[in-house]
């Protein structure tokens, strides 16, 4: 079962959607996004709410995607550390004010032989990633969808110059499978 059509319209009241989600014996994208204020439904929601990347952070728990809800940030200064599939190199990955590439990160000196990273096209973009970034450019938060697209996009490894996709091999490494 899912929610009423007219959930959609309770959350121009906070506390009716709010309501609304509590009451709701199962969820389904719209119906999550819905009560985040991240309607799916081709309302854009840009005034609302207050802390957009919360709500954000908050549908993408409530669709079971806890791996990203948990590790994604506003892109003004994150950081994704994982292995080369290919040499097997602790390779970091940098997504903010600063740059966006990927590099060998040293003690001492920083990070260490630069490589930008290459962001995914919107059109190439598939299940989650097209997800997130669709709703991130429909609700005008540009800054978000563009980190999303790198996110998703592919990283050279400093090491042996292998190329790689960076939302896969960090959710392989990251997300406990669940049986």
């Amino acid at each position: 079962m899912d929610w009423p059509e007219r959930s959609c319209d309770a959350r121009q009241d906070t506390t009716a959607a709010t309501t609304c989600w509590r009451t709701a014996p199962t969820r389904s994208r719209s119906s999550a996004s819905c009560w985040t204020g991240t309607c799916t439904r081709g309302r854009s929601t840009t005034s609302r709410p207050v802390d957009y990347l919360a709500a954000f952070l908050d549908s993408l728990a409530a669709e079971e995607e806890y791996h990203w809800s948990a590790v994604l940030g506003d892109f003004a200064d994150d950081f994704y550390h994982l292995a080369c599939p290919h040499c097997a190199v602790e390779v970091t990955i940098a997504i903010g004010d600063h740059g966006r590439y990927s590099a060998i990160r040293d003690w001492h000196l920083g990070d260490v032989d630069r490589r930008g990273l290459r962001p995914a096209p919107s059109e190439e973009l598939s299940g989650t990633g097209r997800w997130m970034h669709e709703t991130a450019v429909r609700d005008g938060h540009e800054a978000l969808a563009d980190g999303i697209a790198h996110l998703f996009g592919k990283a050279e490894c400093p090491h042996c110059a292998s190329v790689f996709n960076i939302a896969d091999e960090y959710t392989s490494a990251n997300c406990p499978v669940l049986r």
